[in-house]
């Protein structure tokens, strides 16, 4: 009887959480979601995430004066619908094999680059403007700077 429980325990549907980003600065673990509950503004860095962890910009902005969202793993994903703008660089990467992954973000007045240091980025849905502008050595300010692109609208 007691492994009969067990049994339907484990094929019994589990909840899903997702963790509550509400301050700069904060890191989503490896392989979570973290959902932004209100806009980051006044940030040094906004949000951290680690590998295989995810964003979900559910409709805020992040307005960061170093890095809008930063990736210290292999892989990450942000997806809007959201804004990140202020920040040297919108999203950085993990270089030299970093995949990134953005979907319904805008990212816009970064003065060295949108979304920089990935070696693999798959953007979906993707607006970055007046990004790249500001750096002193042109060499490394873009608007999008990545090794390769897989882009659609």
């Amino acid at each position: 009887m007691q492994r009969m429980l067990v049994a339907l325990t484990l094929l019994l549907p589990s909840s899903v959480f997702a963790l509550d980003v509400v301050t700069c600065g904060q890191t989503v673990p490896t392989g979570e979601v973290g959902v932004l509950q209100a806009d980051l503004t006044g940030c040094v860095d906004g949000v951290v995430l680690a590998n295989s962890a995810v964003l979900e910009m559910a409709g805020h902005a992040i307005s960061a004066s170093h890095l809008g969202v930063q990736c210290i793993g292999s892989h990450c994903a942000v997806h809007g619908p959201g804004d990140i703008s202020g920040a040297a660089v919108g999203i950085w990467g993990f270089y030299p094999t970093g995949k990134v992954e953005v979907a319904g973000v805008d990212i816009h007045d970064t003065p060295l680059g949108g979304i920089q240091n990935a070696r693999r980025a798959t953007l979906t849905n993707v607006t970055v403007r007046r990004a790249g502008l500001g750096a002193t050595d042109p060499e490394y300010s873009a608007g999008i700077y990545v090794d390769r692109l897989n882009g659609t609208t």
